[in-house]
């Protein structure tokens, strides 16, 4: 059976109850609200797609994290991958520097995360770190190329000028009319994590259920 490899951060580990690498209950607080939920009771989009394409699925999200993180994972499984399998990559937030390659913990604030930039023990300077990850990446995808395997992209936000994919625009998921994933659920509040919840109003724009069911359906049909 062929394989679906997802690579991202929370968006694509999928949060609490989406969250297959946890186990038992958490405590979800959010904007005057919280409800207790157990961890890996529902299946979130990479999942809801694996089963539509009749895959396996392995999920290598991880909150907090950006790009190199992916990469790093990436660069893992590369030994893995079969002909026929489905790689799909989420290029985090480009100011998150996590990876393995660093002494730092995850960083859940962006300040921090912007903080770390100009000291990334890996390469100095954001702008010279953003070419970098862009030639890991466009390397991988060459790789790709060459033993079979399709792969795709969706961003989070707008990526920084200094990335090069338009090479492989074609293997760029987007959302509907919208070229990443804040600007399309930005006014969907029904597709938020806490929309449902009592509180001061939407304001999660982790998936909830019908969010991450969308989501699997849109790429669904941009997966040839």
């Amino acid at each position: 059976m062929n394989k679906l490899y997802t690579y991202g951060c929370s968006f694509t580990q999928g949060m609490w109850e989406f969250d297959s690498t946890e186990e038992g209950e958490v405590e979800y607080r959010g904007v005057g609200c919280s409800k207790v939920v157990q961890y890996n009771s529902k299946d979130n989009w990479g999942k809801k797609l694996s089963k539509e394409l009749n895959f396996e699925y392995v999920n290598r999200g991880y909150e907090g994290s950006g790009v190199l993180y992916a990469l790093h994972c990436m660069s893992k499984d590369l030994g893995d991958y079969q002909e026929g399998d489905v790689v799909i990559i989420q290029m985090s937030y480009p100011e998150r520097k996590y990876s393995h390659l660093n002494e730092f913990k995850k960083q859940h604030s962006h300040l921090r995360h912007t903080e770390l930039i100009d000291r990334t023990p890996e390469w100095i300077g954001a702008e010279r770190t953003w070419k970098l990850e862009s030639t890991l990446i466009r390397s991988l995808f060459k790789a790709f190329q060459k033993i079979g395997v399709r792969f795709y992209y969706w961003t989070t936000v707008d990526l920084p000028t200094q990335y090069n994919l338009e090479e492989f625009s074609t293997s760029k998921l987007i959302f509907d009319d919208f070229e990443n994933y804040t600007s399309w659920i930005q006014d969907k509040k029904e597709l938020y994590y806490d929309y449902d919840m009592s509180g001061k109003g939407a304001e999660d724009i982790h998936q909830n259920e019908a969010g991450h069911l969308v989501q699997s359906l849109i790429f669904k049909r941009q997966i040839k």
